[in-house]
């Protein structure tokens, strides 16, 4: 479908009223192929919807509902591989074109891993930002 869509001369990076691209819904639905396809034709893995999420970032958030829920998510798992394979990261660039530092997103996996983080950011300056609950010291 999405072959026939682009050939057909649908734009690629046409959005809903929530900014959502059709690489954000092949992403968040787990459709490996559809998401090869589109970033083929130069989908644009740093597009936000409107609260700021990229498809990797739906992707994620998805996969991570599955696996809380049982259900399966080796779509996701792909769609993910495959769009990290591409350069995409969790967050976009910043407005002001500023770099983030490859390692500012910690992914710990499911369930999260324990992390020192002492030992990751010895000797840089670092500012550690989560929601109530999300870390746990110890």
């Amino acid at each position: 479908m999405v072959t026939l869509l682009i050939e057909a001369g649908s734009p690629v990076e046409s959005a809903d009223e929530f900014r959502l691209t059709p690489l954000h819904i092949a992403a968040k639905h787990g459709h490996q192929a559809a998401a090869q396809r589109l970033c083929s034709v130069g989908a644009d893995l740093t597009a936000q919807t409107h609260d700021g999420h990229t498809p990797l970032a739906l992707a994620l958030q998805a996969r991570d509902e599955a696996r809380m829920a049982g259900e399966p998510h080796s779509g996701l798992e792909d769609t993910i591989r495959l769009l990290r394979g591409r350069g995409a990261r969790e967050l976009s660039p910043c407005a002001d074109g500023s770099k983030l530092p490859s390692d500012l997103v910690l992914d710990c996996g499911f369930p999260p891993a324990k992390v020192n983080l002492a030992d990751r950011v010895a000797g840089k300056k670092v500012l550690v930002v989560g929601l109530p609950g999300a870390f746990t010291p110890t």
